[in-house]
């Protein structure tokens, strides 16, 4: 008897470990103070002032769930969704300059605040889409960045985020700043 109990305690140490990280502590932001746009990096942010030109939806998708194999990148699921359009129709004198950039990612839909950087961006499913005449357009996930948010007393969200993407279309990573409000 006595050996079992080591054995027995061994053997719960090790199914504790097995299911750590099963689900992703995303860090909360209490009264956050959105650091991640900086006042000197603000000519490419996307706001909910659209650019001219273009028309933006800043969305917070209830009972949703993150599809990158779709083409809105959202289906029905248990989390909060947030997503960011933004389309122009580009030149109309020219041909296929028109494009679309979809921002994505999702939160467990019982948080009301976060804040996270760079490796802790897998926990939200963090996903970017430019959707243009060229090829390999499909959700690719965060590299490194920002990204925090908090609910609002009217149930928005206002977000804030400065996050890099890979994309074989560019030689440059794509940088993506947005700093608004999310409703839905």
């Amino acid at each position: 008897m006595k050996q079992s109990i080591p054995l027995l305690f061994a053997a719960l140490i090790i199914l504790q470990g097995c299911t750590k990280g099963d689900d992703p502590v995303i860090p909360r932001c209490d009264d956050c103070e959105f650091t991640c746009i900086d006042e000197d990096n603000t000519l490419d942010v996307w706001v909910n002032d659209c650019k001219n030109n273009w028309s933006c939806t800043f969305e917070v998708l209830r009972n949703s769930t993150i599809g990158t194999d779709l083409v809105t990148g959202v289906q029905e699921g248990d989390n909060t969704v947030f997503r960011m359009q933004s389309s122009t129709e580009g030149d109309i004198a020219i041909a296929d300059d028109e494009f679309t950039v979809i921002l994505i990612f999702e939160l467990d839909s019982g948080q009301d605040s976060f804040s996270v950087v760079d490796e802790e961006l897998d926990a939200l499913n963090v996903y970017h889409k430019y959707v243009c005449f060229c090829p390999a357009v499909e959700f690719r996930p965060a590299v490194s960045g920002c990204l925090q948010g908090e609910r609002q007393d009217d149930g928005s969200w206002y977000l804030q985020c400065n996050l890099t993407f890979s994309n074989p279309n560019f030689d440059n990573p794509l940088e993506v700043l947005v700093d608004a409000q999310f409703t839905e």
